[in-house]
């Protein structure tokens, strides 16, 4: 059991000490005599600071000493910088068009061309200089700004009436605000709104709930259609009276109700509108497939709901991969490993031979009396270094197979791949606090690349700190047994600090953060998560707030601050599950609440718990910081690990 200690950590690492947007941030693993960290050294003081200089605007000061970059290789990318910021803080913005052009032809580099072009468009806007923007129109190699363009071309007279871009524009279901409403204003008052982008527009907003902007568009409609898209309307206020009333020869817009109708009455009552579709999809017009593809998506759900008709509709449908995972999910769920084999049996071939289903064929062998079977295949397993060997040596009582070996690098390999220009900029963006410029040239240096090159790579990584360009790279290589650089622990001193003062386990914090980030400090998802730790900017927030701070969002990408308010979250979710380390993970990844509502009505082996959990993402991130950390406690331990099953305590019913 964890022990409460001090959680005033944070107020002792400087957390009100500015943070600069580009910073070093050396981490452990890093060789400081290694040549390419010594290289550039002066050079990379010097950018450090110009680059700060850029960022305050002092520009006349940085136009002075420009000539100390020459020859260093980000110099390129500090004249993009520097002409950033000069478009950015000017008045006339298209002064700069010539200066764009020029820096393409001097550095060769579309990607950031396109940024400045960028820059130029949202200054143009911003300044209101609409009788000048098409000009940037004009030019190759600008990003698209849709409702500054729109505006800009029809303020302008290019357009006067709705062409194809703008009723792409205008169909999108969202609230049309900004530049893109004043261009729309002007296009309804010069021509008519073509048919199918409101028909388009329409069918999106009602989906979304947004009814009245669906009326608001009623005087654009024929008497007629304004009928038919109130019926739409009304009718999802009771789809399981609307649905058996419509006619079963469906026209194109009822084949677009249908669905959603159907849809809306499955989320009050999934059993009913199974059995509706199920006996009345084909007769509404609705292919066979389809039809299919919709009982099959409400049966999985069902599955994962464990809904009590689960079972019957899983059995009622054509199965895909899906419904026959579910079928033995459900099975095991009851506990009834003689269904279990059975719904075993009807996998596939391929699908039956995974590590996985392997597993749970030999727990439901062992169930059933058949004790010599399950020990041979349990046996078989408990030679994987994985999440299901690991399972399996428990059952049997047998060592994990943790061997680590380290495969030596091509030393003239390594040395000709750091003569390359590319790979000199990927290393210094990194060591400069730039890593998401340095992963991008990284990646597409090394795209094609042999597993002797990744090798190297990864050996290269690891001399100057990369962690996650080492992990990504020894991957690649196809090394399991290189453990050091596939379980790397960097930060170090700040994870046993964060670990000591929220009473957690290091190899726990080790074994999340590389799931969640794999290492990468400055990692965004595409949910808005930031960081090491993958912090949503709210959670960061209410966990600053328990220890009476404030941390803007821009500085959840520093690794001290991540793993400091990570951590807190991570001792939060596990105190709320009392200690339990499985629901404690699937809360971390999932959501406290939705874990609560998985917790069924009896109790549960936790690897059925685990192998159920309603969402793949969280079951995989379960099973994979479960993993990890009994890795990456073997390597801190040096040698000594945890049982994988007393981390898993049977997961009892929610109280």
């Amino acid at each position: 059991m964890r022990t409460r200690l001090g959680v005033g950590l944070l107020k002792g690492i400087g957390l009100f000490l500015p943070i600069l947007f580009f910073s070093i941030q050396p981490v452990s693993g890093m060789d400081s005599q290694a040549p390419q960290l010594q290289k550039y050294k002066a050079q990379r003081a010097v950018y450090l600071e110009l680059t700060k200089a850029v960022e305050h605007d002092q520009l006349v000061a940085v136009s002075s000493r420009r000539a100390e970059l020459d020859g260093y290789p980000l110099q390129y990318f500090f004249e993009y910088l520097l002409l950033r910021q000069r478009i950015k803080s000017h008045d006339d913005p298209f002064k700069f068009l010539k200066a764009v052009e020029r820096y393409h032809d001097r550095w060769q580099d579309p990607r950031l061309q396109r940024r400045l072009y960028g820059v130029l468009k949202s200054r143009a806007a911003r300044l209101e200089r609409w009788s000048d923007y098409p000009r940037l129109l004009k030019v190759d190699n600008a990003p698209d700004h849709p409702c500054d363009d729109l505006y800009a071309r029809v303020s302008s007279k290019l357009i006067r009436k709705f062409d194809q871009t703008a009723a792409d524009v205008w169909t999108k279901p969202k609230i049309h605000e900004g530049t893109c409403k004043q261009a729309f204003d002007k296009l309804i008052d010069l021509s008519p709104i073509p048919v199918r982008a409101l028909w388009q527009r329409s069918r999106g907003l009602i989906r979304r709930g947004l009814y009245e902007e669906v009326r608001a568009m009623y005087p654009y409609f024929s008497r007629r259609d304004r009928g038919r898209l109130e019926q739409w309307i009304e009718a999802r206020s009771n789809p399981a009276k609307a649905l058996p009333a419509m006619p079963e020869a469906a026209d194109e817009l009822d084949r677009k109700i249908l669905p959603d109708l159907l849809s809306l009455w499955a989320r009050s009552d999934l059993s009913a509108a199974f059995e509706y579709w199920l006996a009345h999809g084909s007769a509404h017009g609705i292919s066979n497939a389809d039809v299919q593809t919709t009982l099959r998506s409400y049966a999985v759900r069902a599955a994962k709901n464990n809904h009590p008709d689960a079972a019957r509709m899983l059995a009622a449908v054509d199965p895909d991969q899906a419904v026959r995972f579910w079928r033995v999910r459900l099975a095991l769920r009851s506990g009834d490993w003689q269904r279990s084999l059975a719904m075993l049996d009807q996998l596939t071939p391929e699908e039956q031979n995974s590590s996985r289903w392997r597993y749970w064929r030999a727990r439901a062998l062992e169930r059933l009396g058949f004790s010599a079977a399950a020990h041979r295949e349990f046996s078989a397993l408990a030679q994987l270094v994985e999440y299901h060997g690991f399972l399996a040596a428990d059952q049997i009582g047998s060592p994990y197979q943790l061997l680590a070996s380290q495969p030596a690098a091509s030393k003239e390999l390594r040395q000709q791949l750091l003569q390359a220009p590319e790979l000199e900029q990927a290393i210094e963006f990194f060591l400069v606090g730039t890593g998401w410029e340095g992963r991008r040239l990284w990646n597409a240096f090394f795209k094609d690349a042999s597993a002797e090159v990744w090798l190297a790579a990864s050996d290269i990584a690891t001399s100057v700190g990369w962690s996650d360009r080492a992990l990504h790279a020894m991957r690649r290589a196809g090394q399991p047994t290189a453990l050091e650089a596939l379980f790397p622990t960097p930060y170090r001193a700040e994870i046993q600090s964060a670990a000591q003062s929220y009473s957690l386990e290091q190899a726990l914090v080790y074994g999340l953060i590389r799931q969640e980030s794999a290492f990468i400090a400055d990692i965004r998802s595409s949910a808005g998560a930031i960081g090491l730790m993958q912090l949503m900017p709210a959670t960061a927030r209410e966990m600053a707030g328990k220890l009476g701070l404030k941390v803007p969002r821009w500085r959840l990408i520093d690794h001290r601050i991540n793993i400091q308010l990570g951590s807190k979250y991570l001792e939060y979710v596990l105190d709320r599950f009392g200690d339990n380390t499985v629901l404690a993970m699937a809360a971390y990844n999932a959501g406290p609440h939705r874990v609560r509502n998985w917790l069924g009505a009896q109790v549960l082996p936790a690897d059925v718990w685990v192998e159920s959990i309603p969402f793949d993402e969280t079951r995989k991130y379960v099973k994979n910081v479960l993993y990890n950390t009994t890795v990456v406690e073997w390597r801190l331990e040096n040698g000594r690990t945890t049982r994988l099953s007393s981390r898993m305590p049977d997961i009892s019913p929610a109280s």
